[in-house]
């Protein structure tokens, strides 16, 4: 188990750059608790409130200012990634600009709240996602843009997050080896829930304490663990693989659904502080086991929207064909939304067209972080 992140949740002003010092020095205390006890931490990272609120009243030359400002802060203050909210309508228009100009800023479209979908949203985060592919090598932009549908303020993981309230902190994991490590020892699918709410309690209360230290000592709330299962890349930190130490057949197959809602059942039981998704997450090219059963045809696009009416995060570094239509892309959100909306639970969508690359081939990311995967055909 891993810290993906501590997040730092902060209102930012059109003078940003003290709250960001803030965050940032707040992030490295963070930091330091967590490693001197013996943490992995991969990254220390803020978010801000949708960033129309403090920069939106900028025209288009203000505005790449301002965010080249946040970005070059950012690299000052050693802030690897900092969010700045999902917004609607024509501010839409404007992410792709942000996102193919910096490599530390993430942002989001919001495409559906508990009261519908907005459709108008829809149509131009579909384009977005186009048009960050084409601007950015490879199309890699679109790993910091994402749709939102129903996903509330403070999740820890990017390019969900933002902030809203008081200042605040959350946890992100890379935990897929929690649930390899459990469904190794489970006697089957009734044995597995008790074996994975143990593992899990066991090895997120010491996080949970520290956490309350550092709400205590500096007088920034904690918000929680986002226990989300976000696998690493290794076999035994893989999801998929974990499900089949159930002895169900292959990830994809029969029984798939049950584990996952198993699973999220487990994680939203949990005696501990929890925040965000915390459900079961399924990265597509973040995990061996998932790219390896989707290479070979055991589950496609729309099994994964399947899933995440029982699990975490929705559709979540998912690759696409270069000549995607925006029409296409449309019509995976619109599904993503109204699932959202009908159960009431928050999905978003990281989708990554790859420029160039047809369905069948493989991706080329060349990204230590990630795993080449072959890109389905959008039916």
């Amino acid at each position: 188990m891993r810290i993906r992140t501590i997040t730092s949740g902060r209102t930012f002003e059109s003078d940003f750059y003290p709250t960001l010092e803030d965050a940032a020095v707040f992030n490295r205390k963070a930091t330091e608790a967590y490693t001197s006890a013996g943490y992995e931490v991969q990254t220390a990272r803020i978010s801000t409130q949708p960033w129309t609120d403090y920069l939106g009243h900028m025209g288009p030359a203000e505005l790449t200012q301002a965010v080249d400002s946040i970005e070059s802060s950012c690299a000052e203050m050693d802030v690897p990634f900092i969010s700045i909210g999902p917004v609607s309508g024509e501010s839409i228009d404007a992410v792709p600009g942000i996102v193919s100009r910096t490599t530390r800023v993430s942002a989001a479209a919001a495409i559906a709240d508990a009261d519908g979908i907005d459709h108008d949203a829809c149509v131009r985060a579909s384009r977005a996602f186009i048009d960050i592919s084409k601007a950015t090598g490879k199309g890699i932009g679109n790993f910091r843009f994402g749709a939102l549908a129903n996903c509330q303020p403070d999740i820890p993981f990017f390019p969900a997050s933002y902030h809203s309230g008081e200042p605040c902190f959350m946890i992100g994991l890379e935990c897929g080896d929690l649930v390899f490590r459990s469904f190794a020892r489970a006697n089957g699918l009734d044995d597995a829930a008790g074996h994975l709410r143990m593992e899990f309690e066991r090895s997120l209360r010491p996080l949970e304490e520290i956490g309350f230290e550092l709400e205590a000592s500096e007088g920034i709330r904690f918000n929680g663990i986002d226990a989300s299962t976000a696998p690493g890349l290794a076999q035994n930190e893989s999801v998929a693989y974990a499900f089949e130490k159930l002895g169900m057949g292959e990830f994809g197959g029969y029984g798939t659904v049950s584990i996952a809602a198993l699973v999220t059942s487990v994680i939203k039981g949990l005696d501990v502080r929890t925040t965000g998704y915390s459900g079961l997450m399924l990265p597509l090219t973040e995990d061996a086991g998932l790219v390896e059963r989707f290479n070979r045809g055991y589950f496609s696009i729309k099994d994964l929207l399947m899933y995440s009416t029982v699990c975490g995060i929705g559709l979540d570094a998912v690759p696409l064909p270069g000549d995607v239509t925006e029409d296409q892309i449309y019509g995976i959100l619109v599904d993503l939304a109204s699932l959202a909306v009908k159960l009431n639970k928050p999905l978003s969508a990281r989708l990554l067209p790859v420029p160039g690359k047809h369905a069948g081939e493989m991706t080329d990311f060349g990204s230590p972080y990630l795993i080449d995967c072959r890109i389905p055909e959008i039916e």
